[in-house]
């Protein structure tokens, strides 16, 4: 295990450390979240059929939590560059494209397996693709911290 970069505090800024390591570690618990509301989504997915206006209240809820997970990321990203950690910056931006590209893929593997498409198969292996991706980048991450 690493041991922690000692930071200059200040009397003015006693809690300094804390946000530090706090924001650095951000992504790691924005990620947890993500992946809990993609599993939520493929599961609502399964009553979109059945009972529409709960699939979309649903939805609205996991939109909202995606939404504010981004904007978390946003944040900790402009922490970082405020910090001078750009290239932790350039890692966080990475992963959203990369998040934001596999809801797209989710939602039309949801659809095209829903319909027996053709392109199941290709779009199943696209987000499996992506989820590589968003480890790596995750592992790129913890890399540079150290």
């Amino acid at each position: 295990m690493s041991r922690p970069k000692i930071l200059n505090l200040t009397a003015q800024d006693p809690f300094g450390i804390f946000f530090y390591f706090r924001m650095e570690n951000e992504i790691f618990v924005i990620q947890q979240h993500r992946i809990e509301q993609h599993k939520q989504f493929e599961e609502v997915f399964k009553i979109s059929q059945c009972n529409f206006t709960e699939y979309r209240t649903q939805l609205d809820k996991i939109t909202k939590t995606m939404q504010s997970l981004s904007q978390r990321a946003v944040d900790a990203r402009s922490a970082l560059v405020k910090d001078g950690k750009d290239e932790l910056a350039k890692i966080i931006i990475e992963i959203q494209r990369n998040e934001e590209e596999l809801l797209i893929v989710s939602a039309a593997h949801q659809v095209s397996r829903s319909q027996s498409n053709d392109d199941e198969e290709d779009l199943r292996n696209h987000k499996r693709s992506l989820r590589n991706k968003i480890s790596e980048l995750l592992e790129d991450y913890k890399a540079e911290m150290d």
